[in-house]
């Protein structure tokens, strides 16, 4: 899956990138974007093409083991990853209900290039951080050292990363799309503070499973639909302007990272309750990869 991950966001913004050459405008990102999901979509079907008669000969039996085996990793797993997604994926919803379809797609082109690192890097980071500091946890009772280096690195690379980038996003849209296209860069360095932190805070997360504290992560996940559906109807009773609203968006989202690792930090150190679930949770997760 990661890889599928990496190559679906290497191909679109490749193709993203080719096609703002040829001045092919909205087109050419509708195109990078579907071809990328189809080519995707094969990678992940592989598996099920070459094996289709050991998946359509198991039986009744066999699937509902598995299924009971595995009933927490859904239980934990699927909320949390629903309030991030959701969180994120509601504000194109946001803005076009504001603004306009066309500042809605400036606004996906720029969080197509934010999330580059994130796709590229970070979920990279994030697996060998889970292994090290499930390890860690199980040796020591914490994992503090693994979330400390980790979090130096993170920080590091995102600090350069995303400075480069403050001073090369306009002129990047400018050149590559031309004019009109420049304010997706004014928008990515609006932005550019929610996704360095977010960076760092993606790949740590898993220290919440690693200490047994699914819950609490659901909950300050959760809060990212919260702010951005209250700055939602505060823009639409002010009548924010666009870049307005988003940085009212980039600050409250940017807090409640904070907040969540500042958390992480001080569950790293103490460890955590590992509960039976949580155990089975990590487990499960170890052997996914």
């Amino acid at each position: 899956m990661s890889i599928v991950s990496l190559q679906r966001s290497a191909i679109s913004n490749a193709l993203m990138l080719f096609f703002g050459v040829l001045k092919m405008d909205y087109l050419g990102l509708v195109i990078s974007r579907l071809i990328s999901v189809v080519l995707g979509l094969r990678r992940q079907a592989n598996y099920i093409i070459t094996n289709y008669t050991q998946i359509f000969r198991s039986s009744m039996y066999e699937m509902r083991a598995v299924a009971v085996k595995y009933k927490v990793q859904p239980l934990f797993s699927l909320p949390g990853l629903f309030m991030t997604t959701y969180a994120f994926s509601i504000l194109p919803l946001f803005i076009n209900s504001l603004y306009s379809i066309k500042e809605s797609g400036y606004f996906f082109v720029s969080t197509t290039m934010l999330g580059l690192p994130l796709s590229l890097i970070s979920s990279s980071v994030a697996k060998i951080f889970f292994r090290n500091a499930t390890l860690e946890k199980n040796n020591k009772g914490n994992f503090y050292a693994s979330f400390k280096i980790t979090l130096f690195l993170l920080t590091l690379v995102s600090g350069i990363g995303f400075v480069i980038l403050w001073f090369v996003a306009e002129p990047f849209f400018s050149i590559l799309y031309g004019n009109e296209w420049i304010k997706s860069g004014t928008f990515v360095k609006i932005l550019i503070p929610m996704y360095a932190i977010r960076f760092i805070a993606q790949a740590l997360i898993y220290g919440f499973i690693i200490s047994g504290k699914q819950l609490l992560k659901l909950i300050l996940q959760g809060f990212f639909i919260v702010e951005a559906t209250a700055i939602y109807y505060f823009a639409k009773i002010y009548q924010f302007p666009i870049e307005s609203f988003l940085e009212f968006i980039n600050i409250a989202y940017f807090i409640n990272y904070m907040v969540i690792l500042i958390v992480l930090f001080y569950t790293s150190k103490s460890g955590g309750d590992t509960s039976e679930t949580s155990k089975s949770v990590l487990l499960e997760n170890q052997q996914y990869g």
